[in-house]
């Protein structure tokens, strides 16, 4: 008797095998893909807190002598950073000393970063001196473009998933070989061996037991 493909013992334990390794291997994928999203998104706020951090100096001196020229040196600096989109050095009565700005990148996978990310980010740092920390002399603001950063994490989590895919895919291949040889192939030929046997005709015989 001919057995159909889809209730053949080897044809489910095949869609079972491959269909429990992918859906581990895409959870394990995807949890994988959710620490490096929290990591990526609190990574965004610990650069630019840095990069405040190295312009505080600077940036100080340039308001507490109120020099434009240096002011407006600095902010385009800062423009070089590709993820700052706007560097503003305003004075104490928040008259702008140099503000500088260019278009945030375009990208067709932008409304992703976005979505996960929001578009951009905006970051103050009050300017003072250290031993006069209740004197504020001015202000730097920082509008930063998180797709610099969403970029990276868009391409990371893609190699993430089709890797874990692959992973999947090669486990549910050795899970596969290893099923057949130690369970179907002794099952059919004990079926097999049942199948020949005539039970009209008694007969003692001994089926080898896998």
């Amino acid at each position: 008797m001919k057995i159909p493909l889809t209730r053949r013992l080897s044809y489910k334990q095949a869609r079972l095998t491959v269909l429990v390794a992918f859906i581990l291997g895409t959870l394990l994928s995807l949890l994988q893909v959710g620490l490096d999203y929290i990591n990526e998104d609190a990574s965004i706020d610990n650069e630019i807190r840095a990069l405040l951090e190295v312009s505080r100096t600077p940036a100080t001196r340039i308001v507490y002598n109120i020099d434009a020229e240096l002011a407006r040196e600095l902010a385009l600096g800062l423009l070089n950073s590709p993820a700052i989109v706007q560097a503003e050095i305003l004075d104490n009565s928040n008259a702008s000393l140099a503000s500088v700005e260019r278009a945030p990148q375009q990208s067709s996978f932008r409304f992703l970063s976005d979505f996960l990310f929001g578009s951009q980010r905006s970051f103050s740092l009050p300017l003072f001196i250290k031993y006069d920390a209740h004197e504020i002399l001015g202000q730097l603001n920082l509008e930063v473009d998180t797709y610099a950063f969403g970029s990276h994490f868009l391409s990371r989590a893609l190699i993430t998933l089709c890797t874990g895919f692959v992973r999947s895919l090669l486990l549910s291949l050795i899970l596969l070989v290893l099923f057949y040889f130690m369970l179907t192939q002794p099952l059919v030929s004990v079926v097999h061996a049942i199948s020949e046997h005539d039970s009209k005709v008694p007969t003692k015989r001994k089926l080898s037991c896998p």
